[in-house]
């Protein structure tokens, strides 16, 4: 954008020129439109040091040494909104590994409140034996049958059991909570970069609306000029606004790219 106002400029000073020299214009109009053009020019210079420092950035940022890379173009499609909010809000719940992890935690603290629970339980065993023994004589017994059980039940260590089993209750609903607080995060958190990225969108729109205002400005105001009816100055400002609309929309479709990125 820089290099083409550059280029535009350089042909207005050229036929500004021609038109001082003809008598048909002022010397106050060639001034403020080599003005303008020197203007551009330093500003081109700015933009091409910035782009050049970002390469470089962008190669350190990657591991490459410092070593300038040039980005690929960006896409032709312009950024949308989330169509669906919800689903990628659980989407998002699913896919944190921090809340999987919480998840795990919550399985084995019920898993453990549970297990201390039925440890305040009798312990009851059972056991069978049967025996079968060949020439024992007539008042021998071939075959011995015995079963039995047993109860094992601590009553004096209920009131430690129970301690147990509400401490494990506790801590499982105490990852519980933190698992709730962590899954509210999120839902804000994607709510809030969807609602960014509609507005970004929405930004971009009203960018795209005013370069085409400015467009048609600067062709009215050029056509005056070409009559008679409008000054350099003011020619030269209707660029401006045109450039300064472009890169409005340049800014706000980066922006737009941005928000997309961070919310999908």
């Amino acid at each position: 954008m820089a290099t083409a106002q550059v280029e535009g400029l350089e042909a207005r000073v050229a036929t500004a020129q021609a038109s001082f020299e003809a008598g048909t214009l002022t010397r106050n109009d060639l001034l403020l439109t080599q003005l303008s053009l020197s203007q551009a020019r330093q500003a081109a210079l700015q933009l091409t040091a910035a782009r050049d420092a970002a390469y470089g950035r962008l190669g350190l940022a990657i591991g490459n040494g410092g070593e300038p890379v040039r980005p690929e173009a960006p896409p032709d499609r312009a950024p949308r909104p989330v169509p669906d909010v919800e689903a990628l809000v659980q989407r998002a719940l699913s896919g944190r590994p921090d809340l999987v992890s919480m998840r795990h935690r919550v399985e084995a603290a019920d898993a453990s409140a549970e297990a201390a629970s039925w440890g305040r339980l009798p312990s009851i065993s059972a056991m069978g034996v049967y025996q079968h023994q060949e020439g024992q004589g007539l008042f021998g017994e071939p075959d011995i049958f015995y079963a039995g059980a047993t109860l094992d039940w601590n009553v004096w260590a209920w009131g430690k059991a129970a301690a147990g089993v509400k401490a494990a209750r506790a801590a499982s609903m105490q990852v519980d909570h933190q698992v709730e607080a962590v899954e509210a995060g999120v839902r804000v958190e994607v709510r809030t970069r969807a609602a960014a990225l509609a507005t970004a969108t929405a930004a971009l729109e009203i960018a795209l609306v005013s370069v085409a205002q400015a467009e048609e400005n600067r062709m009215i105001v050029e056509v005056r000029h070409g009559a008679g009816t409008s000054t350099m100055a003011e020619l030269l400002d209707a660029e401006l606004a045109l450039v300064r609309a472009r890169s409005g929309q340049v800014s706000a479709r980066v922006e737009a790219w941005r928000a997309e990125a961070v919310a999908k």
